[in-house]
């Protein structure tokens, strides 16, 4: 989904969060000591298409996963030509 960018704006726009939920079936389930995962996260994207670059986008975002006996977070980089 492509944010939508004000008149106003600075250039830069958040993103729709994001939301996951996982479960592990079958020989996959508690191998790594979990049966499932949660993901909440936030991201950022400029608004490039006013430049005259070959990156038309670019997005960084963030995410804080959490299950059973695990935590973690992630850093996230996604570029489009």
């Amino acid at each position: 989904m492509r944010p939508r960018v004000s008149p106003r704006s600075t250039g830069w726009c958040a993103t729709c969060s994001k939301r996951a939920y996982s479960h592990y079936f079958g020989d996959s389930a508690g191998a790594l000591g979990f049966n499932d995962l949660t993901s909440l996260g936030v991201g950022l994207e400029p608004d490039s298409s006013k430049y005259p670059v070959i990156i038309t986008r670019t997005r960084a975002m963030v995410r804080y996963v959490f299950g059973h006996n695990v935590h973690g977070v992630s850093f996230g980089l996604a570029v489009s030509f």
